[in-house]
């Protein structure tokens, strides 16, 4: 039996899909809010409750779903994987080079898992894309777009010692909140980035806020396959914070912006020459394993990308192998963050993503590699 500790009862709380499952059982939840960590854990018949994560360290838990404030992710987690304990992280890994590096040599010394729950990868027309990439129905892809854009003014506005771990994405200039835009293109790509430019609007919505109003995010994979994100918390538009576009030498998705519009493919010698198709057109490339998936996510009432993530976790610890999210993709993908501090701070200069996996295992890793098909 797998015991689950939860570590932040916000966004925590999904973890208890863990429950579906009988191999695993949440068993222990730690939060600093005394009223909501009894109430949930009355609710869910918990009696392992404390308000400090060293004690969670200590209750006798295997592993932790660690959704704490994200500036936090990366030293509790390198907290638990010297105490043996497998981690399953919220989005991102860390926030600066410091929370990396300290991360990445906790992976190195700890025998335990880590994974990172970014769990679009496991939305289903990010799956359905990755299918169709893999069987080779957009040629060689050499290109990839995604955007992050949202309007968060609320956090903003917050008075300071009640601000949120969100209100701080606004106090540094860059892209701080980018493994759901750069995951999933990873994914599909089947590289890591190499490195990072950063390019931003300057601020105009929100006068005297560090975070400009739109940055641009450009970087490349190891082939040289380029890849560009936008990133926007304050302007005035609707939401678009799960759109991508593939570019390859047989064809092209892009997903919905809006106004009825839904995720469409353009394919030589599928399409009408200039015509889209709708991506559902091709639903039967949908890997059996993730309809399967599907329907047991359905029936326990969780989303289906928390459930893959929750499956996923417990098989690699089962099995003693690196996840699909490990720890060496968490840090390529994390490590954008501070990259594009870095590249806005020098006037949009490159900024190589460090190989953590390397520089602190030498190349050979309990942990897997960079990228599983690397």
């Amino acid at each position: 039996m797998l015991k689950i500790g939860i570590a932040g009862l916000g966004r925590g709380r999904t973890a208890f899909v863990f429950d579906e499952f009988p191999d695993c059982r949440v068993t222990a939840l730690c939060d600093p809010a005394e009223e909501r960590l009894n109430q949930v854990a009355e609710e869910r018949g918990i009696d392992r409750r404390v308000t400090r994560f060293e004690d969670l360290l200590d209750s006798g838990v295997d592993a932790i779903f660690l959704a704490t404030p994200m500036p936090l992710h990366a030293s509790q987690a390198a907290a638990a994987l010297d105490a043996g304990i497998h981690v399953l992280s919220e989005v991102a890994a860390g926030f600066t080079w410091r929370d990396l590096w300290l991360l990445a040599e906790a992976a190195h010394r700890s025998t335990a898992t880590y994974m990172l729950a970014e769990n679009y990868c496991y939305m289903r027309h990010v799956m359905l894309v990755r299918a169709l990439a893999e069987a080779g129905v957009f040629g060689d892809i050499y290109y990839g777009e995604s955007e992050y854009l949202q309007e968060l003014r609320g956090p903003v506005e917050q008075p300071g010692p009640g601000r949120t771990w969100r209100a701080c994405l606004h106090l540094v200039p860059g892209n701080n909140y980018p493994t759901h835009n750069v995951g999933p293109l990873c994914q599909i790509l089947k590289e890591p980035v190499r490195d990072v430019a950063c390019f931003g609007s300057g601020n105009h919505t929100i006068p005297g806020r560090a975070l400009e109003d739109r940055t641009i995010t450009v970087g490349h994979t190891p082939s040289g396959k380029l890849v560009q994100m936008g990133y926007d918390l304050v302007s005035h538009r609707p939401q678009s914070v799960q759109y991508y576009g593939i570019q390859g030498t047989r064809g092209c998705y892009e997903s919905p912006r809006g106004l009825g519009d839904d995720h469409k493919v353009y394919i030589v010698g599928e399409c009408e020459r200039g015509q889209w198709r709708p991506l559902w057109d091709y639903e039967h490339h949908l890997p059996g394993w993730y309809r399967e998936m599907e329907d047991k996510a359905r029936a326990s009432g969780f989303d289906i990308s928390d459930y893959c993530c929750a499956s996923e976790f417990r098989a690699a610890v089962a099995e003693a192998r690196a996840p699909e999210v490990g720890v060496w993709m968490a840090l390529n993908l994390s490590a954008i963050i501070p990259a594009t501090h870095d590249s806005l701070a020098a006037g949009g200069a490159v900024i190589p993503i460090p190989d953590f996996q390397a520089e602190v295992e030498g190349g050979a890793s309990r942990h897997g590699k960079v990228w599983p098909d690397a």
